[in-house]
């Protein structure tokens, strides 16, 4: 709540996992008039309409790192057993509301460009486990297909 009052000239989507059940979140933040709770749709058009996106440990913190916005990682409890490393790595990990508004409000004030100093280490590493970052795979998927 104290991040849609601190920001309530910014639209907050929140989407739930898909095996979440969305009705508790209608109900927390009902009363919130700049947080719409929705489940519809790509996700990927959420992200590419977003400024940047607020995940915990989530593959859509990985998509919007290769779609060039700003992922942070809201991760105030962290096990290392459950925590997959990727999606915390790639984007900027903060562990207290008090952060996630001080990134929030760096941001606000910047033209929100998604890459920033640290970008060629996290973009290396996702080039190690995602083929399609830097080329272009439809040729070679077109090949393969004629081949057979």
């Amino acid at each position: 709540m104290e991040l849609s009052n601190k920001f309530s000239d910014l639209n907050i989507i929140v989407r739930p996992h898909p095996n979440e059940n969305i009705v508790p979140y209608k109900k927390l933040f009902k009363s919130q008039k700049n947080i719409h709770v929705i489940y519809e749709g790509n996700v990927i058009n959420w992200i590419l309409g977003s400024k940047l996106v607020i995940h915990y440990d989530c593959t859509t913190g990985i998509e919007a790192k290769l779609a060039g916005k700003i992922p942070i990682a809201y991760v105030p409890k962290m096990d290392d057993k459950l925590v997959m490393w990727l999606p915390i790595y790639v984007s900027e990990k903060v562990n207290s509301e008090k952060e996630l508004i001080q990134i929030l409000e760096k941001y606000q004030s910047s033209n929100f460009e998604g890459r920033d100093a640290s970008d060629k280490a996290k973009m290396d590493i996702l080039n190690n486990y995602f083929a399609n970052v830097n080329i272009d795979s439809s040729p070679i998927i077109v090949d393969a297909i004629n081949q057979i």
